[in-house]
């Protein structure tokens, strides 16, 4: 397995978007006052697993952007940018 498969994601590797919504989900959580630490607390993942996911090295799961969802509802965060 090569730094672009997602082990979650069934080998289907990075997507063409993956960086886009690597930046966005970062603005969101950056914009709510979070750390890496804390996906990772919601997710159940490690700090590395989100750093990449927000870096575009790796493919967004339905878990990871579940968790970047409870944080938009739960503190306000309504837009990125």
């Amino acid at each position: 397995m090569n730094n672009t498969t997602c082990p979650q994601c069934f080998g289907t590797g990075i997507k063409p978007d993956d960086r886009d919504v690597g930046s966005q989900l970062r603005a969101i959580r950056r914009k709510a006052g979070l750390r890496l630490a804390d996906i990772a607390n919601l997710a159940g993942c490690t700090i590395s697993h989100v750093s990449d996911i927000e870096n575009g090295k790796r493919h967004c799961s339905p878990r990871i952007r579940q968790a970047y969802d409870d944080i938009m509802e739960e503190g306000g965060v309504d837009t990125v940018g």
